[in-house]
């Protein structure tokens, strides 16, 4: 539905009407007076982002803050349960397995060089060839 469109009639400095009917031309506007309500259009657009934009940034870092808390929740979630599993295996081997404490030490020298070099994508296959070795 459009609505009523007014007549309407503005001064401007001569210079400026000609730079108006240059760009007009140039950006391939049907009319100076398309031009000029596109331009109208964009300048109220801005001051109106302008003056209401503390408002918008509040609420864009409230929802972001609401993302980040669940996504924090989940992974903390899953962390926990990884922890406990991982307490369980180390339990079960200590039962198992008595070490010295320069053995634990040794294994956790290398543990750590592993990690840090796979960035943390460790695989069976890869700790069981280097215990070949």
């Amino acid at each position: 539905m459009k609505s009523e469109k007014v007549k309407t009639t503005i001064y401007m400095d001569k210079d400026l009407q000609e730079q108006l009917e240059k760009f007009s031309e140039t950006y391939g506007y049907k009319s100076k007076n398309e031009f000029i309500i596109e331009a109208l259009k964009d300048h109220i657009a801005t001051k109106t982002l302008e003056n209401e934009s503390d408002i918008f940034a509040e609420k864009l870092a409230d929802a972001i803050q609401k993302q980040t808390d669940t996504l924090s929740k989940r992974v903390s979630k899953g962390l926990y349960r990884y922890a406990v599993e991982l307490s369980m295996i180390m339990h079960i081997l200590a039962a198992q397995i008595e070490l010295d404490d320069e053995t634990i030490k040794i294994l956790r020298g290398r543990a750590m060089r592993e990690v840090k070099g796979l960035r943390g994508k460790l695989c069976l296959e890869a700790i069981a060839d280097h215990k070949m070795e």
